[in-house]
């Protein structure tokens, strides 16, 4: 028997109908995957951001304690001009254009007797306004890595010759990675920024 035409005709509308709904909701469930996976991705950059900003370290370092400028000294026929500053602890601080030829006159420099006490010492290269290379003689340690003390003295001597100026974040290379510096004028205090990393791991036995 013949189908009706009008019964076909119902069939074919609902058959599309019901096609169009499925192709919509996989629309749906299409942008509904993608969304959840862009959030993941802009959840991830902020977990990423926030580690980044809390390995970086930021202290107050307290003003310097004195300052000295324009010092003068000679050790093995090598003429050492210098400033001294106090952060605490005593820094002997020069400027030069290459400092990988000077830094081994840095044991000399520290028991020289101008410095009763010893004395840290910091061979400088000033590569801008606000960057500066860096290699520290440590009283009773030797070349170091790193030193926040000797990086902040350094900052200090540079702003004092006119080479640097305060307010201004101002980077010190070390062996061991870079510090920022910032002299604030109007609290006087030295504020210095780094990764807080670990080096190494020891153990004591009494």
């Amino acid at each position: 028997t013949p189908r009706s035409p009008s019964l076909t005709h119902t069939h074919t509308h609902t058959h599309t109908h019901r096609e169009r709904e499925r192709e919509r909701k996989t629309k749906r469930e299409r942008e509904r995957k993608k969304k959840e996976r862009n959030n993941k991705k802009t959840d991830t950059a902020k977990i990423n951001g926030n580690k980044r900003e809390r390995e970086r370290v930021k202290v107050d370092m307290g003003a310097p304690k004195e300052i000295k400028n324009n010092l003068k000294l000679s050790v093995n026929n090598f003429s050492f001009d210098y400033e001294y500053v106090s952060m605490g602890n005593p820094h002997a601080i020069s400027f030069f254009n290459d400092i990988q030829r000077v830094k081994n006159h840095g044991p000399a420099i520290e028991t020289h007797s101008a410095f009763p006490n010893k004395t840290n010492v910091e061979f400088a290269q000033l590569v801008s306004e606000t960057e500066i290379d860096l290699i520290v003689w440590e009283r009773g340690c030797g070349f170091t890595e790193a030193c926040g003390t000797g990086a902040c003295a350094t900052v200090v001597a540079a702003v004092e010759k006119g080479y640097a100026k305060k307010d201004t974040d101002i980077k010190v290379n070390l062996p061991g990675g870079t510090l920022i510096i910032n002299w604030d004028s109007i609290t006087g205090s030295i504020f210095m920024t780094g990764k807080a990393e670990m080096t190494f791991i020891g153990y004591y036995n009494s």
